[in-house]
């Protein structure tokens, strides 16, 4: 029988964390959080309470550690704090069991309640089991699937029906896991009650998602799975091709969920040729009906003009919509990887004009490509210079740096590129969030980005410059031209107090220590006094801030 003691140590469990859950959980445990701790030696279970109560289940089939939680931040996967909590907890709880006797700890019980069970009563054994039952609804549960399988699949059908209704008005995530094994284990021997069940179960889950009361993540979750089941007891039980086919195509443009989309690829070999002949007639029926307008048959439409290869198909029902000018990117990237650059050019070039008001980055983007491939040379560099004109931007000005670079034209474009930034500078953006001018933030972001930290500091000086982008280039001064970094770093520090947070004044306490560091190398220490004194007078209601200036010890 495995046991958690190979896989739960203090260690392991701030492995499986990260150091700040694992410290959360400490705190839970420290606590006294945790209750209701169960140990069978492979399995543990408990209840860590917060603010509010989740169940938390460890163990090991001896392969691997499996856990689960029924709080939000495990249900993405994650190690929550409840369960380290747990693990730390079951650790203390065998730190005491040190003094027992083989038989009398968690794995030596359960081998001994292996070794009593086979020698009670018939009996006595099923007026257990139906106590539990009463009290467990998973005891009862398993218990009664499997008396409906002594009456056939007719018998399962409808007792996994009945389930079905139960778990779907309560949605209880782990409830329909334990359905969900049951299907899996009638795959083998009954496929076809498989594929009935697993469609009235995405009927009824795709019914409830608007009223979910727990993570619709979970409800996508329930129908892959329930997808799957479908798609491996259709190869199996091979029903009749033509009616599956009608039934996947109705799921297909009317579901909520995953379960069933664009379902022809997955169930091309249960469909057959009869079965994928009927679903192409309901989706062209579909089409001629109600064009380029239910996404759902769009995508359908898509996917069978692709696997038949015919290009202009797929363009056709492609053109159906043109509403974006990102719609006519798609068409003409059809034809680019078809090598057919002509069309290409056409679709893109039709795009542009389209949408002049709203031209898409992307789509020019496109059309530039296709221009230097094709010597346009002088129009693919226009194109760069629209995106940059119209947005002012380290993004815009990387583009069109690299796309002059290519043509060897940099240097005289980048000087151009440069006068239209100072010309920005002068008109801020209407939705910035400092209406400051001349805004000089895109030149110090370009210095920046070009390494060139003077140029930085020169357009630092002529206007207003985002917070942000001034502790970069403070940062990048510090060796060069320390002078400039204090200048960027003193009127930083107030700034950060007058915030008025722990976190802030922390921050302030980092630049003084810089602005120190940056005196001494000035020659300036005797200044850093003045400046510390000046501060304190300033601030001295900050009593969280004094405490920690206090703390530095750099009164003399």
């Amino acid at each position: 029988m495995p046991d958690l003691d190979d896989w739960i140590t203090r260690q392991s469990l701030a492995e499986y964390a990260g150091p700040k859950v694992f410290q959360r959980g400490l705190d839970y445990f420290q606590a006294s959080s945790v209750t209701r701790l169960r140990d069978i030696g492979h399995r543990v279970s408990a209840r860590v309470s917060g603010s509010e109560d989740y169940e938390v289940e460890l163990w090991t089939d001896g392969e691997e550690f499996e856990y689960a939680c029924t709080c939000p931040h495990a249900a993405e996967g994650n190690f929550c704090k409840h369960c380290v909590a747990a693990g730390l907890a079951f650790l203390d709880g065998r730190r005491g069991m040190e003094h027992l006797a083989p038989a009398d700890t968690p794995q030596g019980v359960w081998k001994r309640l292996g070794e009593y069970l086979p020698l009670q009563p018939v009996e006595t054994l099923v007026d257990w089991l139906l106590e539990a039952a009463g009290r467990d609804e998973t005891t009862y549960r398993t218990l009664r699937l499997a008396m409906e399988k002594v009456g056939g699949s007719l018998h399962q059908i409808k007792a996994l029906r009945r389930e079905i209704d139960q778990i779907a008005r309560y949605c209880n995530p782990d409830d329909w896991d334990s359905l969900l094994d049951s299907l899996e284990e009638l795959l083998d021997t009954e496929p076809a009650a498989v594929v009935e069940v697993a469609e009235y179960a995405v009927e009824r889950v795709e019914a409830a998602i608007p009223e979910l009361e727990y993570d619709e993540g979970e409800a996508i979750d329930i129908l892959d799975r329930l997808g799957e089941l479908h798609r491996q007891a259709c190869l199996s039980a091979r029903p009749d091709p033509v009616a599956l086919a009608e039934r996947l195509f109705r799921y297909d443009t009317t579901g909520e969920g995953n379960a069933f989309h664009n379902s022809l690829p997955d169930y091309r070999e249960a469909l057959g040729e009869a079965g994928t002949r009927r679903y192409r007639e309901l989706a062209e029926a579909a089409w001629r009906e109600n064009p380029g307008r239910n996404y759902r048959i769009s995508s359908i439409m898509e996917n069978l003009a692709r696997e038949s290869g015919n290009i202009e198909a797929l363009v056709a029902v492609k053109a159906h919509d043109l509403s974006s000018a990102h719609r006519f990117l798609d068409i003409a990237e059809i034809y680019q990887e078809a090598r057919q650059p002509d069309q290409a050019l056409k679709w893109a070039e039709l795009g542009l004009e389209a949408f002049p008001e709203r031209p898409d980055s992307r789509l020019r983007d496109f059309l530039a490509e296709l221009y230097l491939e094709l010597g346009r040379n002088d129009e693919a560099l226009a194109l760069a210079w629209a995106q940059f004109a119209e947005d002012p931007s380290l993004r815009t000005y990387q583009k069109l740096r690299d796309l002059a670079e290519r043509l060897g034209r940099w240097p005289e474009q980048r000087e151009r590129a440069l006068a239209e930034v100072e010309r920005a500078a002068q008109h801020p953006k209407r939705w910035a969030t400092q209406n400051q001018t001349p805004d000089t933030s895109l030149r110090v972001e370009i210095a920046l980005w070009e390494e060139d930290p003077e140029a930085g500091w020169e357009a630092a000086q002529r206007g207003y410059c985002q917070p942000g982008l001034k502790t970069r280039l403070a940062e990048k001064l510090e060796e060069p031209r320390p002078a400039e970094a204090l200048a960027l770093y003193l009127p930083m520090i107030p700034a950060q107090v007058a915030q008025g947070k722990n976190e802030a004044y922390q921050r302030a306490v980092e630049l003084i220590g810089i602005v120190g560091e940056l005196l001494q190398r000035l020659d300036r220490e005797d200044e850093f006094q003045g400046l510390l004194a000046g501060w304190r007078a300033a601030f001295k209601a900050k009593r969280n801030f004094m405490k920690l200036l206090d703390e530095m010890g750099w009164d003399l």
